[in-house]
Parts: structure tokens; sequence; C-alpha cells
């Protein structure tokens, strides 16, 4: 066994803002195909339960019902569409560190962790494109994830 070996090394980043209120983590399978998902990536869970990007919906993952582009009840089917543009997922943490989930949504979930409280940078929480973190503060803070800003 060689002890001067490098195993791993640790480089100070500015997602975590303090540690007034104590950090708690917990695993969470993250869903395939999503690529490589960053350390302070802001986590949802999808329907089954694995953890995914947060952010808003985006409109071609939502079809209206009908072939004529109208709903069951006779609106059109625009208005399905403008309502998936501002639906919000659920928030459940923040990921712990960087995790590659491949390129196939068919491929193997992996094993994660994420924070489920403490204070973070907000600068540093990384949200699907059209979607401001600073905007979920009070959904966050009922979780028991805050926000302070970094110098």
């Amino acid at each position: 066994m060689n002890l001067f070996e490098l195993e791993g090394e640790s480089v100070p980043d500015s997602l975590i803002a303090g540690d007034k209120k104590g950090m708690l983590t917990r695993g969470i399978v993250l869903a395939p195909g999503q690529g490589v998902l960053k350390r302070g990536t802001l986590l949802a869970r999808n329907e089954e339960d694995q953890g995914v990007l947060y952010g808003k919906v985006a409109p071609e993952d939502v079809s209206a019902p009908g072939e004529s582009g109208d709903t069951e009840d006779g609106t059109a089917a625009e208005t399905v569409t403008e309502a998936a543009e501002v639906l919000m997922m659920t928030p459940s943490g923040i990921l712990t560190d960087d995790m590659d989930t491949g390129t196939d949504p068919d491929g193997d979930t992996v094993i994660a962790t994420e924070y489920i409280t403490g204070i973070f940078n907000p600068d540093a929480v990384i949200v699907k494109e059209g979607t401001e973190v600073r905007e979920l503060t009070e959904t966050l803070r009922r979780l028991g994830i805050f926000f302070e800003e970094v110098d």
C-alpha cells in the first residue's frame, strides 16, 4: 500500500454559502439519459420517482387530446400548451457531486446524493434554462434549503 498515492482531491466551490442551519443529505436515483448533471443541480422527481433537472416543463412534453387541435371540452389546444410552459416541478434537493447519467433514456439509473437542507449560493445552483432560481426562494425555504449571496 502506497501511503502517498493520490486518491482524490477536493476543489472548493461557491455552492455552499454557510453552515448555520446544518446540512442533511439523502440518496436519490437519477433518471437515465440526462447527460452529465453538475454539482449544484436542483433536482425534482419524475413520475418514476427518479431525480431529474428541475425546471419548467417543455410544451412539446405535453400533448393535447383531440385530432383537430381542440381539447375534449372544446377549448383550444394552445391553452394546454401555455399551461405547460408555466407548469413547474416540485423540488427535491441539490445534487452533491457531478454525475453522468448517460445519453440513453433507456439506460441504467444512477445512484447519487442530494442535499435536502442547507444554505446555498443561488448563483451556483443549476436549473433548466428559462427557470429563475431566485423565484424559488420561498418554495425551497419550506424544504429547508436557504439562499445567501456569496461575495
